[in-house]
């Protein structure tokens, strides 16, 4: 991570942080889950491998990965590591380093038969219109 990209991420965040009203009333809203923060969080998108550096570098929450590579094509986030241990790997290295790890299912752009074209909006209707990719997406 660079560091102009450190501190305008830390600038975003103390700058959100004193936006933030002191206390804030929910009423009729469910508990949160227990270990769940009671703050508004911050993350910034961090490959693997990084988490300790960016938890020493940016006082951030979490940190996100994107899980994508098309639901189809054999080639998902479940083939980035061995035995499709990706995930697990990085859940250990995110809490090892205080960082909560959030995962963004992003797989249709990059299923068949839309992966083929330019577009992102083309080849999303695309595979929103195919039934076999929908069927394999859900």
């Amino acid at each position: 991570m660079s560091t102009l990209s450190a501190r305008a991420a830390l600038i975003l965040a103390l700058l959100l942080a004193a936006l933030a009203p002191a206390t804030a009333t929910a009423s009729g809203l469910p508990a949160l889950p227990h270990g769940w923060p009671a703050t508004l969080q911050l993350g910034l998108a961090d490959q693997p491998g990084d988490a300790p550096a960016l938890h020493s570098s940016v006082p951030l929450g979490m940190r996100y990965q994107y899980l994508s590579g098309g639901v189809n094509r054999g080639r998902d986030w479940a083939t980035y590591d061995p035995d499709g241990t990706f995930v697990s790997r990085y859940v250990k290295e995110s809490l090892k380093a205080h960082t909560t790890p959030v995962f963004t299912y992003y797989t249709l752009r990059q299923s068949a038969p839309g992966a083929s074209r330019r577009d992102e909006g083309t080849a999303d209707l695309a595979n929103l219109r195919d039934v076999k990719t929908m069927r394999a997406w859900y």
